[in-house]
């Protein structure tokens, strides 16, 4: 295709944005040299720079330029590899943390160091290449290979993060040594960098540069859809397993470096293309006769384009039908059908009076309970589960009891030295995992069914890191008791569910809004987290890591009876709205319809989860991916549709308690937190989910 040139205005703006952005990187880069434990004013660093023999040259070359230089590589490397993942996915929240890279370099520098002894940085960069290589891989593999989609890499690379987040976790928990060396480099650090090291990544960072840059004119012809693309000349398969190369490259070389640095990736191109427009290079544009696919709607997650839809679409009558139809209100506020051209109203059917005509059913008051047999079923079935993990778990310790004994101490028919260790000892712990589990998995089920999406959980909205700043705020600045962490952490938790519906709230907090709100504060909050991590000494260190990763060690009933309560009233009222909830699923519009005063309804179920969540991260800390999952798994079980309330709280239950009795059996004297061990079984989970849907043709 012939480079079309862009208009007078577009190009003014592209030539002013480079200028500006020019200029601000060298104010910047300066900054960076001058300022310091002793700041230096322009002349002096300007005689260090070119005269390295004199007073300011050690510190500005041997030192402050080395730092500055990588800084800018490794921007320059995640802001570029983010724009190609946000090309080639088609996904304006691509990037390497999305898609799992970053994790995969992070897990294999932690491995080299731990295991290997590996120190240097000429060690280790081959490791975090190897592991951003192979994760990458794997994502391609997972996704489909030749047929990834933008659904299945975003899938795959979410469930092989949060697998190797809780192989991090485990590996920091089990070495103190590993957890003083690694807590600085794992939230992204350039104090430690050296004039070597710009050598030793510099041609990671050259050959990704050069990889990316030639890629540009396919990846502008993919982001019109696969069809367009494939008439545009470009190879598919080809463009994405070089992209995929591109971006691997860069994001292994910048995570060894500097550590896995968040959020560049992701915010840098949405920035850059605020002046430059869509394209991913200002040298490569659309011809006219393809700007119209440019501008229309974006393509499905199956890569078919927007005209091959809409040809389908036309071709079917009853979508036909149903594109026709739009939903407008009468004077008196009650919904009619209306087509598009607004000629004629939408015809009834014949025989069937209007809706106004027809006589109003007497309403027959009472309750009405529609059973659900399966579901039924399921829920019994997992509330005996729940009960047999907690009976196995009780007996489960340094001093092992029988279940027949334990169950005698329940009723108070056991001996006094059974009866002690159960009920003073184990018997609290088992009752918070019960709440927790319960709590998580309401809260989940919550979360999803307001939001219409089936990732939405508290740990995507941030929820739970909120918390987790709360409870490290009372660690390390204050050395707070037990109790002190546990009303920071539920303090936290409120403040951030609070901040995450004001920020969304633009004349009602709708469910996609609500998500990349919540992604955003996240990724805020994460900051946060890591740095409060960064300022505390190693004793403080090792507790604040162990409650982020999320524990019920040393639970007693002091965390019983608040959770007890809170969990006694929000439960009634969360299924005492159910059928509110029922309708807010099938959308704002139709809810309105049938008389659920939405705004009302969402805000209260929105608090309730938002106390469910934080309740549970207060008392056992961030335990991950209960919230996702166990809505899924009661779904699935039970085949029926809605929120499933009542089996997603009994499935949170009864994961948790059985991770609890896994981490504390599988792995011999060293009992992990129970937190490593839900990340580990969320992570598999959803790498079976995405493998059976793609078999089965969903995704």
């Amino acid at each position: 295709m012939e480079p079309v040139p862009a208009p007078p205005k577009r190009q003014a703006i592209r030539a002013l944005g480079l200028l500006v952005s020019a200029a601000i990187l060298v104010a910047v880069a300066l900054a960076s040299i001058a300022i310091g434990a002793k700041d230096l004013s322009l002349q002096q660093v300007w005689h260090g720079l070119f005269d390295d023999t004199g007073t300011f040259g050690d510190v500005v070359v041997n030192e402050r330029l080395s730092r500055t230089v990588i800084g800018l590589l490794a921007g320059a490397a995640l802001g570029l590899s983010g724009a190609v993942l946000q090309a080639l996915t088609r996904n304006p929240l691509a990037d390497p943390g999305l898609l799992g890279i970053n994790a995969g370099a992070s897990a294999a520098v932690v491995t080299a160091i731990t295991f290997l002894g590996v120190t240097s940085l000429s060690g280790y960069v081959w490791f975090a290449f190897l592991g951003a290589a192979g994760v990458g891989a794997l994502v391609w593999f997972l996704g489909g290979s030749r047929g990834a989609t933008p659904v299945r890499l975003a899938l795959a690379g979410t469930a092989i993060s949060a697998a190797l987040y809780g192989y991090l976790q485990a590996v920091m928990i089990m070495d103190d040594a590993a957890l003083g060396r690694m807590r600085f480099w794992t939230v992204g650090s350039l104090s430690s960098v050296t004039n070597d090291m710009i050598m030793q990544v510099l041609p990671f960072f050259a050959v990704g540069t050069v990889l990316a840059l030639c890629l540009a004119r396919p990846l502008n012809a993919m982001e019109m859809g696969d069809d367009t693309a494939k008439a545009l000349g470009a190879n598919l398969n080809r463009t994405r397993a070089l992209s995929m190369l591109a971006a691997v490259t860069l994001c292994g070389a910048a995570t060894a470096a500097c550590g896995p640095i968040v959020f560049v990736g992701l915010m840098v191109p949405h920035v850059v293309r605020s002046f430059t427009g869509p394209t991913c290079a200002g040298s490569c544009r659309t011809p006219r006769s393809c700007r119209p696919c440019c501008c229309s709607a974006p393509t499905s997650s199956d890569g078919s384009s927007p005209a091959r839809r809409s040809s389908r679409s036309a071709s079917s009558p009853r979508s036909s039908a149903a594109r026709s139809s739009s939903i407008s209100y009468d004077g008196g506020g009650r919904p009619s059908c209306e087509d598009d051209s607004r000629s004629e109203r939408r015809p009834f059917r014949e025989g069937r009076p209007r809706r106004e005509e027809q006589p109003r059913r007497a309403d027959p008051g009472g309750i009405s309970v529609r059973l659900d047999v399966r579901a039924l079923v399921v829920v019994v079935l997992l509330v005996v589960a729940a009960c047999a993990a907690s009976v196995l778990l009780i007996g489960t310790g340094d001093f092992p009891i029988a279940v027949g004994d334990v169950l005698k101490s329940l009723v108070g028919d056991g001996n006094a030295g059974q009866e002690f260790i159960i009920q003073e000892l184990r018997l609290p712990r088992v009752l918070v995992g019960l709440l927790v589990g319960a709590s998580l998995g309401l809260g989940g089920a919550l979360f999803q069914a307001i939001s219409r999406n089936p990732l939405g959980s508290p740990d995507v909205l941030g929820l739970g890191q909120g918390a987790t700043a709360g409870a490290l705020v009372m660690i390390v600045l204050f050395s707070g008791t037990t109790t002190q962490v546990t009303v920071g952490a539920l303090v936290g938790g409120l403040a951030t569910g609070l901040g995450i519906y004001l920020l969304a709230w633009k004349r009602g907090v709708h469910g996609y809004r609500l998500v990349l709100v919540g992604i955003g504060m996240s990724a805020i909050v994460t900051a946060v987290n890591g740095y409060l991590l960064t300022k505390s000494d190693i004793v403080d260190a090792s507790r604040a890591v162990v409650w982020m990763t999320g524990s019920l060690n040393g639970r007693d009933w002091q965390q019983v009876w608040p959770l007890l309560g809170l969990c006694a009233v929000l439960v009634p009222l969360v299924l005492g709205n159910a059928r509110g909830l029922r309708m807010l699923e099938m959308g704002d519009d139709i809810s309105y319809a049938l008389g659920v005063r939405v705004e009302r309804v969402r805000m209260l179920l929105l608090v309730a989860a938002v106390l469910l969540t934080a309740a549970a991260t207060a008392a056992a800390g961030p335990v991950s991916f209960v919230a996702l999952t166990a809505p899924q798994l009661a779904r699935r079980l039970t085949r029926s549709p809605g929120p499933n309330l009542v089996p997603a709280l009994c499935m949170g239950a009864a994961l948790l308690v059985t991770a609890d009795w896994i981490s504390q059996r599988a792995f011999g004297a060293d009992q992990l937190p129970v937190g490593v061990v839900t990340g580990v079984l969320g992570g598999v989970y959803l790498l079976w989910l995405l493998v059976t849907e793609r078999r089965a043709g969903r995704i």
